[in-house]
């Protein structure tokens, strides 16, 4: 919870400094034995001691003398005086400041010399000040005699005691004293003292002090609280605005000077639409006074907000204003009040109601006195009522009347929607006959109004308040035939916009040198506000400004900052943002030292110095950060070892003074996240030589083998060594080494021991890899680990030919890992290990074959044991170290006497990774695949993964241990499981790839019609990728009837002219991949029919067995041997003879085997012999169709005839002819006709383009109703399913595709057994064009459909809209609209329009609403003719469009206007203006319009002396408030001087026009001027600079 809360102190006094007497005592004469008071205001701060003086005397508050303090006053009173008495008075006042005093004279006389008087002020009252709430004392004092009598006044009226007001008054003296000021006590008051001589009257006015007054009430108020000034007129409206957030939801009081406020007449309190707590006082008077308090609290505390509200008199008062009436109902009620002058004309108001004279209205003017008489009042007349003044001025009174409704309700009320809102009224007297009305409607109890009453209260509850719930809320009584009534007026608001609160709950999580993770959890809100993201923020400690960390705001509730710009001390602050604003900030406790990540552009380089040397190593980083050095993970700073600089990005180590121990030791460098490593070799002094050692001339490289039966080869720089004097390989069980009997300075290098493609790094700096290429033109990538490598220092790659290298400079221990060398999608595959020898053995030299040694590690004396042994051979001793493990790690001392020499054994580490392993499998479906890898312990184990997810044994895989040895076994391989296995270590990973071959189960079978186009398709993953194409197993290549197509990642196989011979199985291959296709031929017809009597007919088809055996069908019933029909068997060949061919016989044939079938045509009537004939005869060929629309196509010995010259074809009704002109021998042969199936006589029909979604109707007709067809998509067969639908009626075929995809593009077609017709289709996306609705605004969407229909459904996100309240479905012909009012943000999402057959969708979002505002409006402009003229103004936001009008007429850019706009200033310029130019200049801001004039000053002719000059004006409308003025001095009329009004036009006439009437002229209302300059140039004549505007005056 939060809520702001705090103390106060009490403002210090208004009067500060050295005491200062306000009122002095005053001089005066008394008798013995009467009392004397002297009495004196003193202020100061501090506030001073005061003290009395007689003749230089301190006085004592004692006896006869008593002393007063009374706030400023001080008194002292002396009682019975005596002769004594008499003499000088002073009283001093004194502070740590200054010090002041005042002196009086007392005069004390016997009786008789005391005279009868008139009363005579001593000490008069004074005026004073006093704030509300404060006490105010007035005080006097009179010499008299006799005693007087005192009466007190307040303005003009006797005042007499109250229980705020008290009046004491003592012989000479009397006091007023008023408690607890209120601000109808303001006014002058008047002290009346008389006796029998005479009397005298003493003024003062007392006026609450609003310094004093804001002082002693903002005292209560805790410190910090802005006390805010509202300044207005009597009459007005005060609105009072308090903004307040909390949570919990704070609660609101209004107080005015402390005391709560409630809702009544002419208070009403609601909470508005920006979430302000609004306060508004009607009708304001001077009882409003005051200092009013917004008090907001809640669980955490409370806070204020103040305003000091001063209503000032009008500028015309009213001599006697309205007082306040209370009245019985039925009785008259009557207001008066007295204005300044008799003619003053005034008007009544009941609230904004104006008052009409009428039987219910009575209205009096006698004099100044004005009265408003009201008879029979009833509760509906209790209000407030004005008087106004023609000029404005206004008095208020409220009318009370005293009924049954004692609690009446409130005159407005506002309630958001969805809240609840109560209404309550009391009577006096309970009725049964009393009702509820909203807008003049009886209200009754239902789901969401409650109508209650307890003893005299009645109450009207509404929940869940929606817009139609605004209006007029009555209470109505019954009366007989009259009823009362009590009138509220309801308005509901719209939702609040709320912008979220601050995030919560910070939290900061891996902190590093150069990032940190930030998190928070989202606000705590006791309502659900929408968040739309986060802004993170950071800050450098030191500087004031804050910069986002991100240019996008982030929508999780964490984030980690890396990338800092300088390393520095960081503040972070977050708040949450939504559409309707930014959250305050939550500030990230503390402040985080961030450095920016930087990269090493130059490494640490190995160094090497002899003892008692400097050591220099250097290191460059991409940017300035800081960085740490180690030398062997030892942490060093800077001292007399060590010395470490920075300069900018490069960080250098000094180390002063190197000693034999450093040598080998690793110097590390880490900063910025990045680190770089470096060696430093140590040498002995230059000079000394050992007198009793020397280094063993002896070097054993040593390594191990995961099998006792492996070769291993040893190269030394690239080049493999062989056996020699000096060097030797030797082999014990696993262990192989190389031993090199007396090593030189040339056997320095890079000795490498290589089995199979594995190289192991032993004592060598240096590993190769290398690979042949097939191109010398090739290049190759090389990965470790999957990343890819770039050249750098120690990594470089060559090409010599076709061999390609990566070079490893200097192999560290993290160089270990898989290497990857690549062309293309092939992939050699390089392990690297970096080991130790297993076998480490160190030797020295002794000067006696008989001298001992003592080893020694670390400074402990080692003993032999099962892993450590001595041996002595001659003079050479050796230490021998059988199985190095990382604990051997360490300095090794030979010690003979007091020599000593050491060496130093590092151990990089011995990992269990396994030594061998298969990476490549290839396996067929169904077999057993085996992966395998070796491990160097038995004990270790491994994890078996694929494709990243880790392997667990089932069924089909099972792990397997033996030894070393580790295998993963599939025992039957599916397609499924090919893919990449990974077998880890540790940290240490292999991986294995299994491939499966064989061919795909199932083959995608595609039927293809003979001569017709036919196309296999398959998709690859790469627009790249290249495919091999078989068929039966031998590759494609293009030809005249095969090629090859590439369209993006499809790839296509295209069989122009599909023949028989191209039946078989196809194959598409991409490297190992396979995809089947099986072509079926069909359609094969015979070509040859013979049809003449007793005609033979062979149908004869091939297999591919001798065995296999064939069904004959004729239109689909089998067919069996019979003396007309018998079938034969050839070796491969199978016919079917018809013997003795009749017409009966016609029909279609097939011969089918298991699935395959190849069918055969015989046509009837189709076939003609045409013999040899007499040259030059013309022969005709005739048959008949069954349909006039038929086409035939006629064959001579099977081949397609055409027309030419000697052939034709005609066409008469259902008569088809083929006409031979000029017959000759060659013309002899067989004829056929055949007729197509489809009336269509193109063979692919124009592009059907539909949208994704839509249907994909396809239809066509065929010429015979027993015709069957086919339906194929790019030549694949279609079957009847869910997403494709076929039907045929009569001779329509149709083919619907429902609900198409982008996929669904293609050629389709239908086909019959000799013929078909094609279609393209090509399916389109649709475009969601994305609506974006303005808050609070209406959207309108609108879709159109083919036709006109009533049955549309309107979705959001999948729910039905149902229209009403904010939604409303419309239809205009065959367009259905739907209009969404006042748009929230509820409203984003996808809405839907959808009828029987189709559905589109649209996806709404929602923003801001666009916020235009002035921010410098235009302003009036008077201009000289011939001058430029320019209005300027300011508006926000910059991209605003705007047009300028002129007399509301559209300006255009030219050279007499000048249009400019840059950024938010817009300005117009009217060059050389005229007379024509004035006017009204507007612009309009996408709505927002501002206005200003244009006025002219024009030189008129000579005018000559003394005569008349007329100034005048038209208002827009007549007015008393004008104003004619000269060079800022209002003008009276006089003799040369007239002012003229008729109605709007006014006129200033100056006549018989003198040199001293020159100067600047206006005229002037509350909100607008024009002016005009009088010039005159001599006594003789003068010019006179006169306009005569027709601008209409806002007034």
């Amino acid at each position: 919870s939060h809520c702001s809360v705090g103390d106060t102190r009490m403002e210090q006094n208004l009067f500060g400094g050295a005491p200062r007497f306000l009122t002095r005592p005053k001089a005066f004469s008394l008798c013995v034995g009467r009392d004397a008071s002297l009495s004196c205001t003193i202020v100061g701060n501090p506030v001073p001691v005061v003290t009395w003086e007689k003749d230089k005397m301190l006085l004592s508050a004692a006896g006869r003398f008593k002393t007063v303090e009374d706030g400023d006053v001080y008194r002292l009173t002396i009682y019975d005086l005596t002769l004594e008495d008499s003499g000088q008075y002073m009283c001093r006042a004194k502070n740590n400041v200054g010090e002041a005093y005042a002196a009086v004279t007392l005069k004390v006389g016997l009786p008789e010399t005391v005279i009868d008087r008139a009363p005579v002020f001593t000490v008069k009252p004074v005026s004073t000040r006093v704030g509300l709430g404060g006490d105010v004392t007035f005080y006097c004092r009179v010499a008299a005699h006799p005693a007087p009598n005192f009466d007190w006044e307040k303005d003009g009226r006797y005042l007499g005691e109250t229980n705020r007001i008290k009046i004491i008054s003592e012989n000479e003296s009397s006091s007023l004293r008023i408690q607890s000021v209120r601000s109808l006590d303001s006014g002058t008051y008047t002290c009346r003292a008389q006796n029998s001589i005479g009397q005298e009257l003493g003024s003062l006015g007392l006026a609450y002090d609003q310094k004093q007054r804001v002082s002693a009430l903002t005292s209560m108020l805790p410190k910090g609280v802005f006390t805010r000034t509202c300044m207005l007129t009597e009459g007005k409206h005060a609105k009072l605005s308090c903004f307040v957030t909390g949570h919990p939801k704070p609660q609101i009081i209004w107080r005015k000077d402390g005391a709560n406020i409630s809702e009544g007449r002419r208070h009403v309190m609601y909470e508005d639409q920006a979430e302000n707590f609004i306060l508004k006082v009607l009708y304001c008077k001077q009882s409003d006074n005051g200092l009013y308090t917004c008090n907001a609290s809640n669980l955490a505390g409370q806070t204020y907000s103040a305003v000091l509200v001063i209503v000032k008199e009008p500028k015309i008062p009213f001599k006697k204003k309205l007082q306040d009436v209370e009245v019985k109902e039925k009785e008259t009620a009557t207001l008066q009040c007295e204005v300044p002058m008799p003619n003053t004309k005034a008007s009544w108001f009941m609230e904004e109601t104006h008052l009409e004279e009428s039987a219910k209205y009575r209205m009096d003017v006698e004099g100044t006195l004005r009265r408003l008489t009201i008879h029979h009042v009833t509760t509906n007349d209790d209000a407030v009522y004005i008087c106004e003044m023609k000029e404005g001025s206004r008095t208020v009174a409220e009318l009370t009347v005293l009924g049954n409704i004692t609690k009446k309700l409130p005159r407005r009320t506002v309630v958001p929607v969805s809240d609840t809102v109560i209404f309550c009224v009391e009577l006096e007297k309970p009725v049964d006959d009393a009702y509820w009305t909203r807008n003049g409607e009886r209200l009754k109890e239902d789901s969401r109004i409650i109508i209650a009453r307890i003893n005299r209260q009645y109450t009207l509850t509404i929940r869940e308040c929606t817009a139609e719930d605004s209006g007029e809320v009555a209470f109505i009584i019954l009366q007989g035939v009259l009823y009362v009534l009590t009138i509220c007026k309801c308005h509901t608001v719209s939702p609040r916009k709320h912008p979220p609160d601050p995030p919560v709950e910070p939290v900061v999580r891996n902190k590093t040198d150069s990032s940190i993770t930030l998190c928070w959890s989202p606000p705590d809100s006791e309502r659900p506000v929408p968040i739309t993201g986060y802004i993170v923020e950071r800050r450098k400690v030191g500087v004031q400004t804050w910069v986002k960390v991100t240019s996008i705001t982030v929508s999780s509730t964490e984030y980690t900052i890396s990338e800092i710009p300088e390393e520095a001390s960081y503040q972070f602050r977050i708040s949450a943002v939504n559409d309707f604003g930014q959250s305050a900030y939550l500030e990230v406790p503390g402040t985080f030292y961030l450095e920016p990540t930087a990269s090493v552009k130059a490494g640490l380089v190995n160094c090497s110095a002899h003892v008692g040397e400097e050591a220099t190593f250097t290191v460059e980083l991409s940017t300035v950060c800081s960085g740490s050095w180690t030398i062997n993970d030892r942490m060093i700073r800077s001292g007399s070892e060590y010395l470490i600089t920075r300069s900018k990005t490069t960080h250098t180590l000094v180390i002063r003074e190197v000693s034999m121990e450093l040598n080998g030791a690793q110097v590390k460098f880490v900063g910025g996240g990045s680190q770089s490593g470096a060696t430093l070799s140590v040498k002995g002094k230059k000079g000394n030589v050992s007198e009793n050692f020397t280094v063993s001339q002896k070097a054993i490289l040593s390594c191990e083998v995961s099998d006792a039966k492996t070769e291993v080869k040893w190269f030394k720089d690239g080049k493999q060594l062989i056996s020699s004097k000096t060097v030797h390989m030797e082999s014990k069980g696993k262990s192989r080494q190389l031993v090199q009997d007396n090593v030189q300075k040339k056997d320095a290098g890079e000795y490498t021991c290589e089995v199979g493609d594995e190289k192991l790094v032993s004592v060598s700096q240096k590993a190769t890899l290398s690979c042949e290429v097939s191109d010398a033109k090739t290049e190759v990538k090389w990965f470790k680990d999957g990343k890819q490598l770039i050249s750098s220092k120690t990594v470089h790659m060559e090409s010599k030919g076709t061999s390609r290298q990566l070079v490893q400079d200097n192999v560290q221990k993290k160089d270990a890992g898989e290497y990857t060398c690549e062309v293309g999608d092939e992939k050699l595959v390089f392990k690297i290990w970096v080991s130790i020898s297993q076998k480490a053995t160190l030797s020295c030299e002794v000067s006696d074959s008989k001298t001992e040694v003592k080893w020694f590690k670390d400074g402990k004396q080692l003993i032999s044991s099962k892993t450590v042994h001595m041996e002595s051979k001659g003079k050479s001793r050796q230490l021998v170290l059988d199985n190095v493990e990382t604990k051997d790690a360490g300095e090794y001392t030979c010690e003979a006497g007091n020599d000593k020499l050491a060496f130093k054994i590092r151990v990089e580490g011995k990992n269990d990774m396994p030594i061998s392993y298969q990476k490549e499998v290839r396996v067929a479906v169904s077999q057993k695949a085996i992966l395998s890898c070796e491990v160097s312990d038995a004990k270790t184990e491994v994890k078996w993964f694929k494709d990243g997810k880790q392997l667990i044994s089932s069924k089909t895989v099972h792990m397997e241990l033996k030894g070393k040895s580790r295998q993963l076994v599939l025992d039957n391989v599916q397609k499924k499981d090919a893919g990449e296995y990974t077998c880890e270590v540790g940290d240490e990973k292999l991986v294995f790839k299994i491939w499966v071959e064989g061919k795909n189960t199932m083959a995608k079978e595609v039927k293809a019609a003979a001569s017709q186009k036919t196309t296999l398709s398959c998709e690859v993953t790469d627009i790249k990728t290249e495919v091999k194409w078989f068929k039966d197993g031998k590759q494609l290549s293009s030809s005249k009837t095969v090629h090859m197509e590439s369209k993006g990642k499809s790839r296509q196989l295209v069989l122009e002219n599909v023949e028989k011979k191209d039946a078989g199985e196809y194959t598409c291959e991409v490297g190992n991949e396979k995809l089947d296709f099986k072509i079926q031929v069909t359609g094969m017809e015979m070509s040859l029919f013979k049809v003449a009597a007793s005609q033979k007919t062979t149908l004869s088809c091939e297999v591919t067995d001798i065995k296999t055996e064939v069904k004959w069908f004729k239109d689909g019933k089998q067919l069996s041997s019979s003396k007309t029909v018998h079938m034969e068997s050839k070796g491969k060949s199978r016919q079917l003879l018809l013997e003795n061919v009749e017409k009966k016989d016609a029909g279609e044939y097939t011969c089918e085997v298991g699935n395959e079938k190849l069918a055969f045509k015989i046509q009837k009537k189709s076939l003609f012999l045409v013999k040899e004939t007499t040259a030059s005869q013309k022969a005709t060929l005739s048959c008949e169709v069954s349909d006039p629309k038929t086409e035939v196509k006629w064959f001579k010995d099977c081949k397609q005839l055409s027309s030419s010259k000697t052939v034709h074809m005609e066409s008469k009704g259902k008569s088809r002819q083929l006409v031979l002109d000029n017959v000759e021998t060659k013309d002899a042969g067989e004829y056929t006709y055949v007729s197509t199936k489809f009336q269509k006589t193109s063979v692919t029909k124009e592009t059907v383009m539909v949208e994704s979604t839509e249907k994909v109707v396809l239809k066509t007709e065929v010429m015979s109703e027993n015709c069957s067809v086919q339906w194929f998509r790019d030549g694949i067969e279609l079957k009847d399913e869910s997403k494709y639908e076929m039907k045929q009626e009569g001779r329509s075929c149709v083919l619907i595709v429902k609900s198409s995809e982008s996929k669904d593009s293609g050629t389709y077609s239908c086909q019959t057994v000799d013929d078909k017709v094609e279609f393209k289709v090509q399916v389109k996306e649709k475009v969601q064009i994305p609506v974006s609705a303005v808050l609070e605004s209406t959207m309108t969407l609108s879709c159109s459909l083919n036709k006109a229909t009533g049955s549309v459904l309107w979705k959001h996100n999948g729910k039905e809209i149902k229209p009403g309240g904010r939604f409303s479905v419309r239809t205009d012909g065959t367009n259905c609209i739907l209009t969404v009012s006042a748009v929230a943000q509820e409203d984003e999402g996808e809405y839907s329009c959808e009828c029987k057959d189709d559905k589109t969708t649209t996806k709404v979002t929602t923003k801001a609403p666009r916020l235009v505002r002035f921010t410098t409006r235009l302003n009036n402009v008077v201009a000289n003719e011939g001058k430029d003229a320019i209005f300027k103004c300011s508006i926000t936001p910059a991209d605003v469009s705007v047009r300028w009008l002129r007399n509301d007429i559209p300006i255009t850019a030219s050279p007499k206007f000048k249009i400019a706009h840059g950024g938010s200033s817009h300005s117009l310029t009217i060059t050389a203006v005229t007379q024509e130019d004035a006017g009204e200049i507007c612009i309009d801001a996408e709505g927002k319009v501002c206005k200003a004039t244009l006025q002219l000053l024009c030189v008129m002719q000579h005018i000559g002396r003394k005569d008349t000059v007329h100034l005048e004006v038209e208002l827009s409308k007549p007015s008393t408030d004008v104003k004619w003025m000269k060079n800022g001095v209002v003008l009276q009329q006089g003799e040369n001087m007239k002012i003229h009004v008729d109605g709007a036009k006014q006129a200033l006439v100056l006549k018989s026009v003198a040199y001293a009437d020159r100067g600047h002229y206006s005229c002037e209302t509350l909100d607008d001027k024009t002016q005009a300059k009088l010039t005159v140039e001599s006594m003789d004549s003068f010019i006179m600079l006169h306009y005569i505007t027709e601008l209409l005056f806002r007034s």
